[in-house]
């Protein structure tokens, strides 16, 4: 599970670095606007932003949880599938 939840989060997750605080953030919203529209925001990583951290957890426990579903359930027989 930890590959899938750092494969998510390295994807779908935008990390940010300010210049100003010399600290790697995960969300502008924190930011006032002067500073939120400055160039002293950076994009670091590959990641885009479509989920948060909390996003990330939640469709990597779901995937999980399906797999584990799947597997203990349905390949037994125990479900009727």
């Amino acid at each position: 599970m930890k590959q899938l939840d750092s494969l998510l989060g390295a994807t779908m997750q935008q990390t940010l670095y300010s210049m100003v605080d010399k600290k790697i953030m995960t969300d502008k919203s924190i930011l006032s606007p002067a500073i939120r529209e400055s160039k002293q925001i950076v994009k670091i990583g590959y990641g885009e932003a479509i989920l948060s951290n909390s996003g990330v957890n939640l469709v990597s426990t779901g995937i999980m949880a399906g797999i584990g579903f799947w597997y203990g359930g349905g390949r037994y027989g125990v479900l009727g599938f």
